[in-house]
C-alpha cells in the first residue's frame, strides 16, 4: 500500500522513538533467552600462564588450562560459558536469533503492537568489545478494523503493507526458529482491545505458535467474530483462512452475525455439531451445497463428499444437475470397470472427466438440459466419443479455412523450367507433405496457416508435380524457411528458384500493395 513518508512516520510513532527502539526488558530477554548460548571465555597464553576473557561479564582472569570447546561456569554471573582458545577461533563465529516482541502502542495504549526482530553478536574480530545488534524486519499494529504491517525493504526503508491476506508475514522468519516471551505477550495484550481474545486457551482447537499468533491476531482484527467460530468448533476453517487455504466461499467474512458468516442457521449447526465436534471447511462447504439443493443425503455421505470431492469442481457440475443426482452419478461411475487403464480411481477423477465432457458438449452444441446428455450411462466412453467429434469438427474447419486461404494465394503461384511452387490446398495434402518429407509442417503449422498467420507452399518438380519434394514457409515479402526430406536444406538450384520467387512474386506484389495504399 503506497503511503507518503510522513504517513509512515505517523504509524511509526506507535513504537515510540522508532521501530528499532530497544528497552532494558527487551535487552534482558535477548541476553537470557534468545542469545543464551552466546557466552564464551576466550583463552590465550602469556609466558606459559593462560588467561581467559569472559564475554558475559567482560572480565579477565587467570584460567587453569581450559580445554577448547569445554563448558565452564563464569565466576561472576555463574552462567555457563563455552571455552574458545584464541588460536582456534573460527572466522565465522556469529551468533544470531529471531524473536517477536509485543508491546502496547505509545500513541494509544489500548492498541497492541508487535515487532519481528533479528538480533546478532559478531565475534569474528575484537571479542572484547562485541555488541548486540538489533534489526526490526517487520512491525505490526493490531487495531480492530485496521491492522497494519510495516515492512523493512532491502535498502532499509520502511513501507506500509496493508494486510491483504493471512500470509502477510510471508518472508519474515521463513524456515527459521524464532522465539516469543509469553509473559511479554500476555502483559502486552492486557487492557488492550484484544484483552478478551484469549486464543492460547484453544491449543486443542487451533495452532497458536509465534507466527501463527501474528496471523491469528491479524484475522481477529479484521473479523472479530472468528473468536465465536473457533469456540463453536470451526478452528479448521479459521486455519484455512490464516494460511491462504481454500475456503470454497463457505464463509461470509463480512457477515455481521455468526450465522451470516457460516451461511447456516442454529438448527443446521446443532445437526453438524451432534455429528462431528470439529468441523472442517470441506464438511461445512459440502453441507451448504447439500442444503442449497435440498439434498436428502445422510450427514455421513455429505461429509464424505467434502472429503472426496474437490468442491470447486463439484460446483461447476451443480450448474447442470442437483447435488443428490451428481453424488449418485459419481458413485455409479466409480463402480464401472471399463478396463484397467480407463477406470475411474477417485471421485475427483470422475469430476475432471465430467467437466471436460461438458465443455465438449457445449462446443458440439449438445442440449445440456437433456438428462441423457448431462449424465451419460458410461461417462468415460461418451467422453471419448465427444473427443473424436471435436477432432473431426476442428479438422473440418481447418480444411475449409485452408481451402479458402489457398484460393487467395493462387496469385502467388510461380514456376520456371524445372520447378513450380504453389499453396498447399487442403489439410489432407498438408498431412501428406509432412508424412512423406518427415517434418513437422502438419502438426505445427496447420492452424497458423489456416488462420492466415503464415503461408505454406509446396515446391515440386515439374516432372513430378504430385510428389512432395520441398516445403516453403513465407510471409509478407520474407521467406522464413525452406525444408526438404527430414528438415534438411534443399539443393542449391532450389534455393536459386526461391530467390527468383522472392524477386518476381513477393517483392513485386508488396510494391503493388504499397502503391495502392499511397494512391
Amino acid at each position: 500500500m503506497c503511503m507518503r513518508e510522513d504517513e509512515v512516520q505517523e504509524i511509526v510513532k506507535h513504537f515510540g522513538n522508532g521501530v528499532d527502539e530497544v528497552s532494558k526488558e527487551l535487552e534482558e530477554y535477548v541476553d537470557k533467552v534468545v542469545l543464551l548460548k552466546s557466552r564464551y571465555v576466550f583463552t590465550w597464553k602469556d609466558k606459559k600462564q593462560e588467561y581467559g576473557f569472559f564475554t558475559c561479564c567482560k572480565n579477565t582472569m587467570r584460567t587453569p588450562g581450559l580445554p577448547h570447546k569445554s563448558k565452564v561456569r563464569c565466576p561472576w554471573c555463574k552462567g555457563e560459558v563455552q571455552v574458545i582458545k584464541e588460536r582456534y577461533k573460527s572466522k565465522y563465529l556469529i551468533d544470531d536469533g529471531r524473536f517477536i516482541w509485543y508491546e502496547k502502542s505509545k500513541v494509544d495504549p489500548t492498541v497492541l503492537v508487535a515487532r519481528a526482530i533479528y538480533t546478532q553478536r559478531d565475534y569474528r574480530y575484537d571479542h572484547t568489545n562485541v555488541k548486540t545488534t538489533y534489526s526490526t524486519h517487520a512491525a505490526y499494529i493490531f487495531k480492530i478494523g485496521n491492522p497494519i504491517m510495516l515492512r523493512r525493504a532491502w535498502h532499509g526503508e520502511l513501507y506500509v503493507d496493508k494486510f491483504a491476506g493471512p500470509d502477510y508475514d510471508s518472508g519474515i522468519f521463513t524456515n527459521h526458529n524464532y522465539k516469543e516471551n509469553l509473559d511479554n505477550k500476555y502483559n502486552a495484550i492486557a487492557n488492550t482491545e484484544l484483552k478478551y481474545f484469549k486464543y492460547w486457551e484453544w491449543s486443542n482447537t487451533i495452532r497458536v505458535s509465534s507466527v501463527d499468533t501474528l496471523r491469528l491476531l491479524n484475522l481477529y482484527c479484521r473479523y472479530p467474530l472468528i473468536e465465536s467460530l473457533i469456540k463453536m468448533g470451526f478452528g479448521d476453517v479459521i486455519e484455512s483462512k490464516m494460511y491462504s487455504g481454500r475456503t470454497y466461499s463457505a464463509i461470509n467474512w463480512n457477515g455481521k452475525t455468526v450465522w451470516q458468516m457460516l451461511r447456516i442457521n442454529g438448527n443446521d449447526y446443532k445437526k453438524l455439531k451432534a455429528y462431528r465436534n470439529k468441523i472442517s471447511i470441506e464438511f461445512l462447504a459440502a453441507y451448504q451445497l447439500a442444503k442449497k439443493h435440498n439434498s436428502k443425503k445422510s450427514i455421513e455421505k455429505i461429509e464424505e463428499v467434502g472429503q472426496e470431492c474437490e468442491l470447486n469442481r463439484l460446483k461447476k457440475i451443480l450448474k447442470y444437475t442437483s447435488f443428490d443426482r451428481a453424488v449418485t452419478y459419481i458413485d455409479k461411475q466409480l463402480k464401472k470397470k471399463t478396463d484397467i487403464l480407463h477406470s475411474f480411481y477417485s471421485a475427483n477423477s470422475v469430476l475432471l472427466t465430467w467437466i471436460d465432457y461438458i465443455k465438449d458438449c457445449k462446443v458440439l452444441g449438445m442440449d445440456l438440459k437433456e438428462d441423457s446428455v448431462i449424465r451419460p450411462k458410461n461417462l468415460y466412453e461418451q467422453h471419448q466419443n465427444t473427443i473424436k467429434q471435436i477432432k473431426v469438427k476442428e479438422d473440418r474447419e481447418i480444411t475449409e479455412k485452408i481451402q479458402n486461404r489457398a484460393k487467395k494465394l493462387n496469385e502467388y503461384i510461380y514456376e520456371n523450367d524445372t520447378y513450380i511452387t504453389r499453396p498447399i490446398y487442403s489439410s489432407k495434402e498438408l498431412i501428406e507433405e509432412g508424412k512423406v518429407l518427415e517434418h513437422c509442417v502438419a502438426s505445427h503449422y496447420s492452424k497458423v496457416y489456416a488462420n492466415g498467420e503464415t503461408n505454406i507452399f509446396a515446391i515440386r518438380k515439374k516432372s513430378e508435380p504430385d510428389k512432395p519434394f520441398v516445403t516453403m514457409e513465407w510471409y509478407g515479402k520474407r521467406v522464413i524457411q525452406v525444408r526438404k526430406y527430414k528438415n534438411l536444406d534443399p539443393p542449391e538450384d532450389v534455393m536459386e528458384f526461391v530467390e527468383e520467387f522472392k524477386k518476381e512474386i513477393l517483392e513485386k506484389n508488396n510494391k503493388k500493395k504499397n502503391n495502392k495504399k499511397v494512391a
